[in-house]
C-alpha cells in the first residue's frame, strides 16, 4: 500500500512534524477550521429560518387548531383538517356519500 493510499489518522507527533517543516500548514488548518465552524453556523441559521418560513406557511393555510386546555382534551379535527389530511397526506379520495 503506497502512502497515498494510507486513510488512517497520523499521530499527533506527525502532525507537529509537518506544522514544523510547513510553516504555513498551521495556519491553513485553522483557516479551514474557521470556515468549517461559519459554515456549520450558516446551515443552522438557515435551518431556523426555514423552520420559521415554514411554521408561518402552515399557519397561514389554516390548518392549525389552538391547542387543547388540557391534555385530557382532545381536539377532533374539522371537516377541512379531515379532507386535508385524507386528500393530501395519505393520498386518498374524500367519497361524499348522501346515503345516510
Amino acid at each position: 500500500m503506497s502512502h497515498a493510499d494510507d486513510r488512517r489518522p497520523g499521530a499527533a507527533s506527525t502532525l507537529h512534524g509537518l506544522y514544523e517543516l510547513v510553516p504555513d500548514a498551521y495556519e491553513l488548518d485553522l483557516l479551514e477550521e474557521a470556515r468549517h465552524q461559519r459554515h456549520q453556523d450558516q446551515v443552522a441559521a438557515l435551518m431556523a429560518d426555514l423552520a420559521a418560513a415554514w411554521d408561518v406557511a402552515v399557519a397561514g393555510l389554516g390548518y392549525d387548531e389552538p391547542a387543547a386546555e388540557s391534555p385530557d382534551e382532545v381536539a377532533t379535527p374539522s371537516v377541512t383538517q379531515a379532507r386535508f389530511m385524507v386528500e393530501r397526506l395519505l393520498g386518498g379520495v374524500v367519497v361524499d356519500d348522501d346515503r345516510r
